[in-house]
């Protein structure tokens, strides 16, 4: 086949056809990111603002440079000291789900630098929970009662048993193990890394 009849051809119509929808599509994609893009500072203002629906709070992040942010439980991705005297820190449980994870938010309410309880818990991602519809705001609602407040403020960790049932497990899946370790995680790194006996948070367990 000669060049100017393969220009001619069916087959290059369609090459040029494919090639300007490629490009096209590529110009679309780009300017939807650039439209729809939404900042980490963004993303945890929105967060800010699922946990505290009633009051305006600053936060000043905890500089985790030096910590140890793995644990037994999971791992800690961001931590922040509110200005209204509560700790909030994200992190991820493990453990769920085929093996899955749950990211979450924490609010911890803390006294004389110890915790004494949850003020809210929003999850933010999964990993293969495919119940995670179940962690719903009533589920969630259990890490703020006095029942787990006393866990909170003692020196345990909310239970991942296989089969319990009587305390923020379902028993039906994993995924409540896996939303437990993420709040542990972050109870842990807590306890272990920025809380000490006299107040201070100079990361000294």
């Amino acid at each position: 086949m000669k060049l100017k009849d393969f220009f001619r051809s069916i087959t290059f119509r369609c090459i040029v056809v494919l090639a300007s929808i490629a490009l096209l599509s590529g110009a679309i994609l780009s300017l939807l990111n650039d439209i729809l893009y939404v900042s980490d500072a963004e993303v945890f203002q929105r967060t800010i603002n699922k946990i505290y629906t009633d009051e305006e709070v600053g936060a000043e992040a905890i500089d985790l440079t030096g910590l140890d942010t793995e644990n037994d439980y999971g791992s800690v991705k961001n931590a922040y000291a509110m200005d209204n005297g509560q700790y909030l820190v994200e992190a991820t449980g493990k453990d769920g789900y085929k093996g899955g994870t749950v990211t979450a938010y924490t609010a911890f309410l803390a006294e004389d630098g110890a915790l004494t309880g949850i003020y809210k818990v929003v999850i933010t991602d999964n990993v293969s929970q495919s119940f995670i519809s179940k962690m719903d705001s009533k589920y969630l609602a259990g890490y703020t009662t006095a029942e787990a407040s006393a866990i909170v403020g003692g020196t345990e960790y909310f239970p991942t048993v296989p089969g319990r049932t009587d305390y923020i497990v379902t028993g039906a899946t994993k995924v409540s193990d896996a939303t437990n370790n993420a709040v542990n995680a972050a109870m842990c790194f807590l306890r272990t890394q920025v809380l000490t006996a006299d107040g201070n948070t100079d990361g000294e367990a």
